[in-house]
């Protein structure tokens, strides 16, 4: 009977997080309606050195064109874009906007305009080497933009990057970029007070009955939040604006939650029991990713990237693999265990559709991620509690 009541407990909690789930994706939806009308579809550029820019002539012949965003992967030199604000006919004269990219890596974003004589009449730098230029916190570069009749409506940005170049550009209306960027932060603020509420928790449960499973679980499910921040880019105000240590924390943070996912998985799913000649092989993967962090931090970027989304990729297949062996020899926690890395799964495949372009999320392109590590940590505590 106690059981049963443990599995309707369970049953109720994996329900109530569909539901809690369906009133903020009715809205997101509407959003991303929203985004999709602010977003630049065409991106001349080229690729060249940092010179004193004066005038337009300054600037070399944007000869080439990428439709819906920028993907470049890692590149040395500074990429020149041109933004075209005639694909906006919404705009109206001598009203205040803002540009932003969805990229919050940059080291340096500098922004040029020109008037109808070609010479430089505003010029802004944004970046994670600026400074504490953003009092608004937002990891994202932004600008503010004016339209302006003396003005070309052409807007010319410089882009320094030590990651992966890859971004897109909006422009908002000035009200409605604030009222877009809330809702951003209630996600971001429910995400990492629901995963820091599980760390102390566990760790409380932790000291009362000296289960490691408790352990490694907090210390996972800490790092793994950490992880999301440093990909949505609120991490780098928790590393004091360091621009070399955020870039690593991206790697970094994803290295230490596997140091503690592989144990938890072990105890979790006892490994020993249902895969004992595989089980050694799984510290494989921490180790795999210890090598991607020492590769970035000795700046070899585009492996060390590469080696992290194939770690993903194992990851996912070994534990979803020992997941469904030992649901087949009846350990009803499995099941349970399938379920929660589900709905991580599942998000991590609507992150990589929109990083493949073929689907657009917009500014909200880490919401689908924060979704799923969460409720798979809510569903792995709520099994821990059963079992």
């Amino acid at each position: 009977m106690k059981k049963n009541n443990s599995y309707f407990k369970y049953a109720a909690l994996t329900f109530l997080l569909l539901v809690v789930l369906i009133v903020p994706t009715i809205y997101f939806l509407d959003m991303l309606k929203q985004d999709d009308e602010l977003r630049f579809s065409h991106y001349t550029y080229y690729i060249g050195e940092n010179v004193p820019i004066e005038t337009e002539s300054d600037l070399n012949s944007f000869d080439s064109v990428s439709i819906g965003g920028i993907d470049f992967g890692v590149i040395s030199e500074n990429l020149f874009v041109k933004l075209d604000l005639n694909d906006f006919d919404w705009l109206n004269s001598d009203s205040l906007y803002i540009l932003e990219l969805t990229n919050p890596a940059f080291r340096e974003v500098e922004l040029f305009q020109f008037d109808k004589d070609g010479n430089l009449v505003n010029s802004e730098i944004e970046g994670t080497t600026v400074g504490k230029s953003n009092p608004l916190k937002n990891p994202n570069p932004f600008f503010n933009i004016r339209i302006d009749e003396e003005v070309k409506p052409s807007i010319v940005l410089r882009i320094a990057s030590q990651v992966p170049l890859k971004f897109e550009a909006y422009i908002f209306p000035y009200s409605s970029y604030f009222e877009n960027y809330s809702f951003r932060m209630i996600i971001i603020s429910v995400y990492f007070g629901i995963m820091i509420a599980l760390f102390i928790y566990n760790l409380i449960l932790y000291f009362s009955v000296k289960d490691k499973v408790y352990l490694y679980y907090c210390f996972y499910i800490l790092f793994i939040a950490l992880a999301q921040l440093s990909i949505s880019g609120h991490s780098f105000f928790i590393l004091n604006e360091n621009a070399f240590l955020y870039e690593v924390s991206i790697i970094g943070f994803t290295t230490l939650s596997s140091i503690f996912v592989i144990p938890f998985i072990q105890l979790f799913l006892k490994t020993d029991e249902y895969v004992p000649k595989y089980e050694k092989f799984l510290y494989l993967i921490p180790i795999s990713y210890v090598i991607a962090l020492i590769l970035r931090v000795l700046g070899v970027i585009e492996v060390s990237y590469s080696l992290l989304d194939l770690n993903g990729l194992i990851l996912a297949i070994c534990f979803f693999t020992i997941g469904i062996i030992a649901a087949k020899d009846g350990f009803r926690s499995a099941y349970f265990f399938l379920l929660a890395w589900s709905f991580l799964l599942i998000s991590l495949v609507v992150y990589i559709l929109h990083n493949l372009m073929i689907i657009n999320l917009g500014s909200f392109a880490n919401a689908p991620l924060l979704a799923g590590t969460a409720i798979e940590a809510l569903l792995l505590w709520q099994t821990k509690s059963i079992y």
